[in-house]
């Protein structure tokens, strides 16, 4: 998962039409960034989900510093802001339903400082996918 910072002052200074224009923009360079069998949405005012299934957890985690980089580098018409983004990257256990990888999930995002990547978080026994 990942989290925009600062959104709602985005919206506030920008208005409505800026912040979605960010939405949109940060969508296109997640795509632009995955693999063909990887997975994002929006998943909240200014969250995206990004599945990225049989991925290493650490090449998530490396996954997830490129994506980092990529939105600091990130130029949106009209919104003269640097974006970054906070993230939480948990693998999810064979037996683990995706609700509970996603608790695992959304815990370390909000555990984690604007811009930190945390190490990533091993999923339980049976190594599975990477959420």
């Amino acid at each position: 998962m990942l989290d925009i910072d600062g959104f709602r002052q985005i919206n506030d200074r920008f208005g409505h039409a800026g912040g979605d224009r960010v939405l949109v923009e940060v969508a296109r360079v997640l795509r632009a960034h995955l693999r063909r069998s990887d997975r994002v949405g929006r998943f909240g005012s200014d969250e995206f989900m990004v599945l990225l299934p049989g991925l290493a957890l650490d090449r998530t985690q490396a996954m997830a510093a490129r994506l980092a980089q990529a939105l600091a580098k990130l130029s949106v018409p009209g919104v003269p802001t640097t974006l970054s983004a906070r993230f939480g990257v948990v693998g999810v256990g064979d037996g683990e339903s995706i609700t509970d990888a996603f608790r695992r999930a959304d815990a370390r995002l909000l555990a984690a400082g604007a811009t930190t990547l945390q190490p990533p978080q091993r999923p339980f026994p049976g190594h599975g996918s990477i959420a």
